[in-house]
């Protein structure tokens, strides 16, 4: 176990080193973001926010109304359907908050002359980190 980790841990740098030399070998500017944080200071995250936790307060209504007479198995394809609907409605909301980010990420990292873009926790060293130009790019708006 521990040795296929390490193994995992191996070919994962490796990997990352390979992309970094054909990267540079090709000319290209890697950027690094931490999307994380990118998506925790978006302008539309709390409202986002808001809606998931009114839509769970509302599911958690509709069961509680619902399912008094119903069996435990009929209970459990209600909470299964009712899951379902607030996962789409949550993808829903933030599609739009991806697309976003991601054309902030091209609009920054264009700027900069940036020509890749990585997530920061996948680069062990180096990279332009670019997540506070993304984060204010995105309060422009």
């Amino acid at each position: 176990m521990i040795i296929n980790r390490l193994r995992a841990y191996i070919v994962a740098f490796l990997m990352i080193f390979a992309v970094g030399g054909a990267a540079e070998a090709a000319g290209d500017v890697i950027g690094v973001v931490e999307h994380q944080a990118i998506m925790a200071a978006h302008p539309d995250m709390e409202s986002v926010f808001t809606r998931i936790q009114a839509d769970q307060a509302d599911a958690q209504r509709d069961y509680d109304a619902n399912t008094t007479t119903m069996t435990p198995e009929q209970k459990e394809e209600y909470i299964g359907k009712l899951q379902q609907e607030l996962v789409r409605k949550e993808i829903e909301y933030m599609n739009p908050i991806g697309t976003s980010i991601d054309a902030a990420i091209a609009k920054v990292a264009a700027k900069r002359g940036v020509t890749v873009v990585f997530p920061k926790a996948q680069i062990l060293y180096g990279g332009i980190d670019i997540t506070d130009e993304v984060v204010k790019e995105l309060r422009k708006k």
